[in-house]
């Protein structure tokens, strides 16, 4: 049922919004959807103030609510729109029909300035975040940083692991220009 609602946005590029963390009801994914996998569904994210927010990819396992056509969601579309319709510049450069799931994400971002963060089950509050430094099939490791951009060390998390993915997003940007001022 949920499929039939991000498809029929997909073909109407439609924002909606995902639910996917039923502890936080008030926390929700905001954007247009891209693609939906098996597994995955891939959306383009828009902030609260209608600004990108980059990628968004969430399980589909984890999806319990769909929202479309809300009054809410017309009026940060329609603000997103007036804000010049802008994508993160990881969309610009990625080509979503050769994404079928996470295992194609992470080659694409090795080595890249782009900054993620991955949400993994049973740890539903901390997100890992920083640059993609290998991956193989199995395990992605990342140069991870701090909330202020410092380097944090590395981690080798499962892929299978993931529920939840950003990609320069607003919060990754930031980090990111934090990270750029402490080099």
């Amino acid at each position: 049922m949920y499929q039939n609602t991000i498809e029929t946005a997909i073909d109407k590029s439609d924002v909606i919004a995902l639910f996917t963390n039923r502890d936080a009801e008030t926390s929700f994914t905001v954007g247009i959807p891209r693609t939906i996998t098996s597994h995955f569904v891939i959306v383009s994210s828009i902030s609260k103030d209608g600004l990108s927010d980059g990628i968004a990819i969430r399980a589909n396992d984890r999806v319990f609510r769909v929202e479309r056509d809300t009054g809410y969601l017309r009026s940060l579309g329609a603000l997103w729109k007036m804000n010049g319709c802008h994508v993160s510049n990881f969309e610009k450069e990625t080509n979503f029909g050769d994404i079928s799931d996470l295992d194609k994400v992470f080659p694409v971002l090795i080595n890249s300035k782009f900054i993620i963060s991955a949400w993994i089950n049973g740890d539903e509050t901390n997100e890992i975040c920083g640059t993609v430094l290998r991956t193989d099939s199995e395990t992605v490791e990342i140069s991870m940083l701090s909330e202020y951009g410092a380097s944090d060390g590395t981690c080798v998390i499962g892929i299978n692991d993931i529920h939840s993915l950003n990609i320069d997003g607003v919060d990754e940007r930031r980090r990111l220009a934090f990270s750029l001022a402490h080099e």
